[in-house]
């Protein structure tokens, strides 16, 4: 994990001006950044690690004894939980994804009905990251809201591809559990054609296939996912475009 750095202290004297209104702050001034000296007393980490990670006492000791980086953490004992709690729930998360399984469960199924609320609800977003749907018949919602360049693309081709009978982006309440967090994939697809008809497909979009490019927590998150829906029977994947799509069903 990266170092662990000493914590900084920045006093800065203001001018201030009690009114009517509330008490107002002038210019900044004089401005002073200070090392802090290594706190007195230690926090229980052995306490705080075992509450973030659910590991026992005896593992989270010889962890922390094996690493050779105790030293850091009276240097900055907050930092130091924080990046340790994260490489460990990230190595746990690794084990746990690895052979995991999904078993469905008879007579528990999702809804459309479960969309309609969102559906139905005024629009609130910023404009420049909203998509108006044109085939309105393709979709319950009348935009999709993208955070990438990649999906915006993606959007618009679905939207005007006659293969494509129905499509939404899935809200953020949708949502598989996974051993490293939830996971909301982006789109539910309905792709119809000559070869296939009625083929439901669930993607993720994504810049690139390369796994080292991506974060780790996003790689175990889609090995889930492919598990989840292999045991539902419904196709899924990673695209990186709408091309990228067809190709994979060819």
């Amino acid at each position: 994990m990266d170092g662990v750095p000493r914590p900084l202290i920045r006093a800065d004297q203001v001018d201030l001006e009690v009114t009517g209104a509330g008490i107002a702050a002038g210019e900044v001034r004089g401005g002073k950044v200070a090392r802090a000296s290594a706190p007195l007393v230690l926090p229980d980490i052995l306490g705080q690690l075992q509450n973030e990670t659910d590991l026992t006492r005896v593992t989270l000791a010889r962890i922390l004894k094996e690493c050779g980086r105790l030293d850091e953490f009276r240097v900055n004992p907050h930092a130091f939980m924080v990046q340790v709690a994260r490489v460990l729930r990230s190595v746990l998360g690794a084990e746990l994804v690895e052979g995991i399984e999904y078993e469905q469960i008879d007579g528990l199924v999702w809804e459309m009905r479960q969309l309609e609320p969102d559906a139905g609800a005024e629009v609130e977003r910023y404009v420049d990251r909203l998509y108006e749907i044109q085939s309105a018949e393709k979709s319950p919602y009348s935009h999709v809201e993208w955070e990438s360049s990649v999906e915006e693309r993606f959007a618009r081709r679905l939207d005007g591809d006659k293969r494509v009978r129905f499509f939404v982006k899935l809200p953020s309440w949708f949502t598989i559990d996974t051993p490293v967090g939830p996971y909301n994939p982006d789109w539910a697809i309905c792709w119809e054609d000559e070869e296939r008809p009625r083929l439901h497909l669930v993607r993720e979009t994504k810049s690139t296939h390369e796994e080292v490019e991506r974060r780790g927590i996003e790689n175990a998150k889609i090995a889930c996912a492919q598990e989840h829906f292999k045991a539902i029977g419904t196709e899924y994947g990673v695209a990186t475009s709408f091309d990228d799509l067809v190709s994979q069903m060819s």
